[in-house]
C-alpha cells in the first residue's frame, strides 16, 4: 500500500531533523476529512527549535478528475482548520496511478490550498522525496560546512550595503529566530523609528 511506504518514508526522513506526530487524535481528525475514494495519512512534522507544525497529507487514488478534486477537497478542509500561520506549511504528497506527466504536472504548479508533489509515472520514491522539503540537505560544494540560507543572503547584503554592517546582527536575530507575526511587528516598529528619525 503507497499510504504505508510513504509514511515509513516520511518518518525516514524526518528522523533527527524534525519530531514527528502520526496517529495523534489531531492527526486522525485530519485524515477523517479524506473524502472518499482517496486512501490517505496524516503526518505532522516539527522542528525542535520551532513551535509550528508541518502538515503532510499523503493521498492514494486511481487517477481521474474525481479523485484530483476529492484530494484538492481534503487539503482545503485540512488547511481551513490548521492554527493560525500553519496552514503555510501544509503539503500534499499525492500517488495517483496511471496519471499523465502533463497532469502531474499541471497538478504540483497548482498551489492552491497546499504545496503539492505528485510521483511522476516513472519517478522511483527516493527521487520523489528527494524533490520535497525532505531531500537531503546538500553540502557546499567546496565541502565546507552547512550555513543559513538566511546568514548568507545577509552576509551578502553586508559585503554590498556597508552601511547596513550596524544592524545586521539584530536583523539576524529577528530573521532566523522569529515567526512570521514576530518579523512583521519588528519591521514596523524599525520603520516607524526611521519615520520618526526623518
Amino acid at each position: 500500500m503507497a499510504v504505508d511506504v510513504f509514511t515509513r518514508e516520511i518518518l525516514a526522513r524526518a528522523s533527527g531533523r524534525y519530531i514527528a506526530s502520526v496517529g495523534s487524535e489531531e492527526d486522525k481528525a485530519f485524515l477523517q476529512l479524506a473524502a472518499e475514494g482517496v486512501n490517505g495519512a496524516v503526518c505532522r512534522l516539527q522542528r525542535s527549535d520551532n513551535a509550528r507544525w508541518r502538515t503532510i497529507l499523503v493521498a492514494d487514488a486511481p487517477y481521474s478528475e474525481a479523485a484530483i478534486q476529492s484530494a484538492y477537497s481534503w487539503a482545503a478542509n485540512v488547511r481551513e482548520r490548521l492554527p493560525g500561520t500553519q496552514s503555510a506549511d501544509l503539503y500534499m504528497l499525492i500517488v495517483m496511478r496511471d496519471v499523465p506527466f502533463e497532469e502531474a504536472v499541471k497538478i504540483e504548479t497548482d498551489d492552491n490550498f497546499c504545496r503539492k508533489y505528485v510521483l511522476g509515472p516513472d519517478e522511483s520514491i527516493d527521487n520523489f522525496f528527494d524533490r520535497t522539503f525532505l531531500g537531503p540537505v546538500k553540502a557546499q560544494s567546496d565541502g565546507g560546512p552547512l550555513q543559513n540560507p538566511v546568514v548568507t543572503a545577509l552576509q551578502s547584503v553586508v559585503k554590498n550595503h556597508a552601511w547596513v554592517g550596524a544592524v545586521i546582527e539584530q536583523w539576524e536575530q529577528v530573521l532566523v529566530n522569529s515567526d512570521a507575526h514576530e518579523l512583521t511587528k519588528f519591521l514596523m516598529l524599525r520603520a516607524a523609528e526611521d519615520h520618526a528619525n526623518d
